[in-house]
């Protein structure tokens, strides 16, 4: 293996590549870019923001299903969970283009999107190719791939809402169906017909079920496990509703439009700078810092403002960083657990955010309902943050966890 930095970086870009374009145009477009559908579905069917809040609870399907999918994935490779991912993905967007006005319905088609398609081209999974061949570069490759999703979304979220006035929102779905197909067959060309990294780990994994003990009964797990679980209860919410929040200040509808481009550019700026920042300082301060740092833009839309440039202000400093547990959450778990397992223990981590975001969605909810307000909701959050930030900064205190464990 190539021991420089650019180095590394050069003769490892069709891996980055195949795991930037497999993640970022797959799924993660979707959530990010998914709020534009929040307006014109609610107007059509009469749903209540409280109803519609309750969209963040797919996330719980990750509880279940990413450990799963990351388990399938070092037992069987990349390739095969992929392949199944970008089929059923244009599949089940098609579905949603035909939906009627039953929330039911709707609910249930994006559980569906979510466990068929958003854990087969997830992080888990792509982020493998990356734990086999990345050392010196793990942090910034990494960063590429997590920075990707920002990249398609503040693309597609002004495409999909002139698509939306244009053609209406069952052409975007439509839409975003045909990206999800092409995207994968790329992702998949991209990757090298000598790759070995697929049958190497399967010989390791398939006598690896004593891993989980391991893995589960280590302090350094069970902190990253709490953590994770802190600082996500605003990120995937706030994607589906950062419209609505910022409507109840009153904002112009195109503000709006310029303002989530501005959120998901700040996500991309975030996500590059904190890939950078792990591959030259420690692990657990980068992450601390990043953690702590979108307190700083909730705090501000909690407090009420409604001055356009503090919003702006608010919602860049949320963007970037928020979202860079991608990069926090791989790279842990590449410093601290044996790469040939990074399926295994990324995927019960990053379950965690969809723990997270089920809460959150609840808790929002619950919030909406009694106050008729996003503010109570948003200082919960920005508190939790904190908080997730100081466990994250305690991991400077443990070793490896193949070391702590034995």
């Amino acid at each position: 293996m190539t021991t420089t930095y650019l180095g590394e970086l050069r003769s490892n870009w069709r891996y980055a590549s195949a795991s930037a374009i497999g993640m970022g145009f797959g799924y993660s477009l979707f959530m990010y870019a998914g709020s534009v559908f929040s307006t014109p579905l609610i107007a059509e069917f009469g749903w209540s923001n409280a109803q519609f809040a309750l969209l963040g609870t797919v996330l719980a399907v990750n509880v279940i299903c990413l450990p799963v999918v990351g388990r399938l994935t070092d037992i069987f490779g990349v390739r095969r969970v992929v392949l199944f991912g970008i089929i059923a993905g244009p599949l089940l967007f098609t579905a949603l283009s035909m939906i009627g006005g039953s929330f039911a319905i709707f609910l249930a088609l994006n559980y569906m999107v979510a466990i068929f398609h958003g854990t087969t081209t997830s992080s888990t999974v792509f982020g493998r190719l990356l734990a086999q061949r990345f050392r010196r570069a793990r942090g910034l490759a990494l960063s590429v791939m997590a920075a990707t999703p920002s990249v398609a979304a503040a693309i597609a979220a002004p495409l999909l809402t002139w698509l939306i006035a244009a053609q209406g929102w069952r052409a975007a779905y439509l839409a975003l169906g045909a990206i999800a197909l092409l995207s994968g067959i790329v992702a998949l060309l991209l990757i090298p017909r000598d790759y070995d990294g697929d049958r190497a780990v399967t010989r390791r994994v398939r006598s690896a079920m004593a891993d989980y003990p391991m893995i589960l009964r280590t302090r350094t797990f069970q902190i990253i496990l709490v953590a994770m679980l802190l600082c996500n209860l605003t990120t995937m919410v706030f994607l589906s509703q950062i419209k609505l929040i910022l409507g109840e200040r009153q904002v112009d509808p195109d503000v709006i439009t310029t303002m989530i481009s501005v959120y998901v550019t700040g996500m991309l700026v975030g996500r590059l700078g904190c890939g950078l920042a792990l591959d030259r300082f420690p692990a657990h301060i980068v992450s601390g810092i990043c953690m702590a740092l979108p307190a700083i833009g909730i705090f501000m839309l909690a407090s009420g403002i409604t001055d356009t440039l503090l919003l702006f202000i608010a919602v860049s400093t949320v963007g970037m960083a928020l979202g860079a547990e991608l990069d926090i959450g791989g790279y842990l778990v590449m410093r601290f657990f044996p790469r040939e397992l990074y399926g295994t223990v990324y995927s019960i981590s990053s379950s965690m955010i969809g723990v997270s975001g089920t809460i959150g969605s609840l808790l929002l909810s619950v919030t909406l309902k009694t106050t008729g307000s996003y503010d109570l909701y948003l200082v919960t959050s920005g508190v939790a943050l904190l908080a997730g930030a100081g466990l994250f900064l305690s991991l400077g205190r443990y070793p490896a966890v193949h070391q702590e464990a034995h």
